[in-house]
């Protein structure tokens, strides 16, 4: 799903340059105007280019943050800074996007396909673009903004698959894409409210036996499932429609237990069935939609037909307790591998809650809990620090 090691590189590289931590709080945007020409890095006309010099942004939020909400990465830069086209397209939105204040689509055909990109946050007055102008790699489009819901002058930018942005086409995490050309793989990320990346990079090597976890250390008396979790939930303590739900969801692997699954979804929905977030975020479970329909390690959807009802819904409570303990155990067993190969450091079920707020890169990034920008410290870590202090809450005790 990612190249990690140049990926890694790269934000290093980038932060070296400008250290900007402005937060963006976006997921959608829109642009117009007539166009200007200018360069980014590659000629114009030629392959990729970067959005923004390179030499002048900074990552401050990336894609598959905020439990898989974010849909793009955000580079911050001054405002007034050039926005560039990333390839040869056509303008298939300029104007005003509910979030982004003003936006810019285009759309590219790669091989008889049409791939979107999207960039947001600009003023109406920065739009150099209209809909239907065709415009090169490199080419000035617009100029970096603060509009609609940001707190700091950025790009929010993204890559959109095949059919393209305003058909509805899945988001991939832009920054692989910019660096190789364009071949990225998928990478919707949950957050179902917490997710960021689906489709996880295997472990390099296989995961060692797990050490004792936080969720361990608070689970109390309970009984071992097939998987090897552990069922520990207190008689009442969740709704008892649920109940028999996080009791099989807790037994999925050694990593998860049924008062962890319990308390994250307390966190996640509140035991709503009918929770959505503004993000589109689904269910008991907060389930991106991208996320719920991504294929698990074992070849299914992370979301499973768990009642037997013959449909697969994350608003379904029953498939979405399991779809969260499906999707907590690819998540550890990813960490698990990364810390065998020293990447990562730090309590595997800490880490787990941590990917599921801000996604596994943020984790890797990070060498372990995430640090990389404000919101890992004001959103992700009290997540994680809330949902470990709730654990005794939902869990037996031995008498």
């Amino acid at each position: 799903m990612k190249i990690l090691a140049g990926l890694i590189a790269l934000w290093l590289a980038a932060a070296a340059v400008v250290v900007i931590f402005l937060l963006g709080d976006d997921n959608t945007c829109t642009p117009t105007g007539s166009a200007p020409s200018g360069g980014s890095g590659v000629p114009a006309g030629t392959g990729h280019t970067w959005p923004v010099d390179p030499a002048v942004f900074t990552v401050s939020d990336v894609f598959g943050a905020r439990g898989g909400t974010h849909l793009g990465v955000d580079m911050a830069a001054p405002e007034g800074t050039p926005i560039y086209a990333a390839m040869d397209g056509t303008v298939a939105a300029s104007g005003a996007a509910s979030g982004f204040g003003d936006w810019i689509v285009l759309d590219h055909n790669i091989d008889g396909q049409i791939w979107s990109t999207v960039y947001g946050h600009m003023y109406e007055k920065d739009l150099l673009v209209a809909v239907g102008d065709q415009v090169k790699a490199g080419q000035q489009i617009s100029r970096v903004g603060t509009n609609g819901e940001s707190t700091g002058p950025h790009l929010h930018f993204e890559v959109r698959q095949p059919p393209g942005r305003l058909a509805g086409g899945q988001a991939i995490d832009p920054m692989p894409w910019l660096q190789d050309g364009g071949t990225a793989t998928p990478s919707p990320d949950p957050h179902a409210a917490n997710q960021a990346a689906a489709t996880t990079p295997a472990p390099t090597s296989a995961p060692a036996a797990p050490a004792p976890t936080a969720a361990a250390a608070a689970s109390g008396c309970g009984t071992s499932g097939s998987g090897g979790g552990v069922d520990n939930l207190k008689p009442g303590s969740v709704p008892p429609q649920f109940e028999q739900w996080y009791r099989k969801a807790g037994t999925t692997c050694p990593e998860i237990s049924s008062a962890l699954l319990a308390a994250q979804g307390d966190h996640e929905s509140g035991f709503r069935t009918d929770a959505v977030s503004p993000d589109g975020a689904l269910g008991i479970a907060q389930f991106m939609p991208g996320t719920a329909t991504a294929t698990a390690p074992d070849g299914q959807p992370y979301v499973i037909d768990a009642d037997g009802n013959g449909r697969a819904d994350p608003m379904d409570p029953a498939d979405g307790i399991i779809g969260q303990a499906r999707y907590m155990c690819a998540i550890a067993h990813t960490i698990e591998g990364w810390e065998v190969d020293g990447k990562v450091t730090g309590d595997v079920t800490a880490l787990t809650i941590a990917a599921y707020n801000a996604g596994e890169g943020a984790v890797l990034d990070s060498g372990g809990m995430p640090n990389q920008i404000p919101r890992h410290f004001t959103e992700t870590r009290p997540y994680v620090a809330a949902i470990l202090a709730d654990i005794p809450t939902y869990a037996q005790q031995l008498s």
